[in-house]
């Protein structure tokens, strides 16, 4: 406060309060500002190059790659709460697994108040022994199509076709609707996917709408004659 500033405001993601502690010699660099919530008017938040729902990029449980935490751990001489860091790209929630260590992302904690859900070093000393010893870790698996595709948009690769043309947030919660109706033409009802197996919704989805309008609507078609 007494620097004209808040944490709040800065986890808020306002620019000003970046321009603030600039002007007091605290610089945050452009990477740190690229993978964070920036506030982008309204309830818009900017991540990697792209606009977000704030109440999709921020909800209260944080995730990660419990392979990637221990690696900062054994990277470094500071203390392992210390040395683990997040990644702005696991607040994206159709991004479901390390792509360096093929881990799906699992919940780290869970705080409905920002100012303590995103005090890192005090989260990981509560669980860093818990990290260090795997007993976080899941089993792992090979990235589907939409992974890579997900990851290609976050950072900014062009890889062409028509999903290429619409918005990283709306293009991935198609995929993910449309990949949950295809389970009717599999007669599998959706409330028998499990949690940790929906990165599989957005796979279906994905084989169809990245092939483009016409495959969108044979796909709807299908589903059409399912109804009576």
């Amino acid at each position: 406060t007494d620097k004209g500033t808040s944490f709040q405001r800065i986890i808020d993601g306002h620019p000003e309060a970046f321009e603030t502690m600039a002007a007091l010699g605290v610089t945050l660099s452009d990477d740190l500002l690229t993978w964070s919530p920036v506030k982008a008017g309204g309830t818009q938040r900017m991540l990697g190059g792209h606009a977000f729902p704030a109440k999709v990029i921020l909800e209260p449980q944080i995730r990660g790659c419990p392979v990637c935490l221990r690696a900062d751990a054994a990277g470094s001489t500071a203390p392992s709460h210390i040395a683990m860091a997040l990644r702005g790209h696991w607040m994206v929630p159709p991004v479901t697994l390390c792509l360096d260590h093929h881990h799906p992302l699992v919940p780290l904690w869970r705080d409905p108040k920002p100012v303590s859900r995103f005090d890192s070093v005090a989260r990981f000393r509560a669980i860093a022994d818990e990290i260090l010893a795997g007993r976080l870790d899941r089993e792992t698996r090979d990235p589907t199509d939409f992974d890579l595709w997900l990851d290609a948009r976050l950072t900014g690769v062009a890889q062409g076709g028509w999903l290429e043309g619409q918005s990283l947030h709306a293009a991935a919660t198609f995929c993910q609707l449309l990949g949950t109706a295809l389970l009717r033409l599999e007669q599998i009802l959706p409330a028998w996917v499990r949690r940790n197996d929906r990165w599989a919704l957005y796979q279906m989805g994905f084989e169809v709408a990245s092939q483009g309008e016409e495959a969108i609507r044979d796909a709807l078609r299908r589903l059409q004659k399912l109804a009576d």
